[in-house]
């Protein structure tokens, strides 16, 4: 950004001194620049965000889809789903979202180069709801930790979490 800045002040110093009078279109193609470099940092920014929106290979699904690797969740009941046995209705406790914003704000505070990555807000978070099937014995509106069945896909309880 400063070296294109650089060198459009170059470029403007460089036609006053050969004699160029018009100055009004030195203006025009400036502000022309500025508008492209303006363009331009809008698409870096929402290829960022776009870019961080897409899982890592390392990072686990959403809750109950398939996978080959071990996951652990923490998730409050909603409520049994009708007519089908071990079926819930769960959601992502408002208290994972805090921590995990108290957690980004942390690495955020520690790497200058993420001041800009946009952290959970509790009050924003859009609560998901989920279908799982659980294995185990559980209440509604209570939150409990699980890790999931590779082979079923299935929820096992872990232990009740307050």
């Amino acid at each position: 950004m400063m070296i294109l800045r650089r060198l459009l002040t170059v470029f403007v110093f460089a036609t006053l001194l050969t004699g160029c009078d018009d100055v009004k279109k030195i203006r025009e193609e400036a502000e022309l620049l500025d508008k492209d470099i303006q363009t331009l940092k809008t698409d870096i920014k929402l290829l960022r965000n776009f870019l961080q929106s897409i899982p890592t290979p390392s990072q686990c699904p959403d809750p109950g889809e398939h996978t080959a690797r071990i996951c652990h969740y923490t998730l409050k009941i909603l409520e049994p789903m009708p007519k089908h046995e071990h079926w819930y209705k769960v959601t992502i406790p408002t208290g994972v979202i805090e921590k995990a914003q108290a957690d980004c704000e942390k690495v955020r505070a520690n790497f200058p180069d993420l001041a800009n990555y946009p952290c959970s807000n509790p009050k924003k978070y859009k609560h998901w709801e989920y279908a799982i099937y659980v294995e185990g014995k559980i209440e509604a509106k209570k939150s409990y930790s699980f890790v999931n069945d590779p082979v079923t896909n299935h929820l096992i309880v872990i232990q009740e979490v307050s």
